[in-house]
């Protein structure tokens, strides 16, 4: 029996783990906004830790902070738009041009938040978050959100990586070239 893997399989491989995070991600974003809806009263926040972090129902027709409400169909265009990018660039990098698990990690991250919040929009008209750091007043959001700046995160560490792994090449190539 051969154990070594072809590439190819390989290839197959890596895109449907990316598939499943991205999928199993928009799940639980799904299911945990159900739950909020189910669950939170829009005027009786659950308080987890008072003074600090509570689970209010909060509906946004907006973007990030609320703003451009109202808007929904250019999140739409905007979202589908990327959504395909992101999914395309996962493709590139499983079959055409490899890239490293953190950068398809991040991808399949961020394009997860994307789908969670579309499906808001589609089937709700807004977007449900419910996430509530209220001793710094910061945004409400949801978990879709929070897969978008993990996966953006994610995306900056990788470029970093590779940016310090170029430097040394080049650096040792430098020093190659004087020996």
């Amino acid at each position: 029996m051969n154990l070594k893997l072809s590439f190819e399989k390989k290839r197959i491989i890596s895109f449907s783990l990316s598939m499943i995070l991205a999928v199993l991600l928009v799940v639980i974003d799904q299911v945990t906004k159900i739950l909020a809806e189910t669950y939170i009263d829009k005027n009786d926040p659950i308080v987890i830790i008072n003074g600090v972090f509570r689970l209010r129902l909060l509906m946004n027709p907006g973007a990030a902070f609320g703003s451009m409400q109202d808007s929904r169909w250019i999140f739409m265009t905007f979202s589908s738009i990327a959504i395909v990018a992101m999914l395309g660039y996962l493709f590139y990098a499983s079959f055409v041009k490899p890239a490293t698990k953190l950068y398809t990690l991040s991808v399949s991250a961020i394009m997860a938040g994307g789908i969670g919040n579309m499906i808001d929009r589609i089937f709700v008209g807004e977007v449900v978050d419910f996430f509530d750091f209220y001793l710094i007043k910061f945004a409400v959001f949801n978990f879709a959100d929070c897969c978008v700046c993990v996966g953006a995160g994610f995306l900056v560490l990788a470029l970093i990586l590779d940016l310090v792994k170029e430097a040394k090449a080049e650096k040792e190539k430098k020093n190659a070239s004087k020996g």
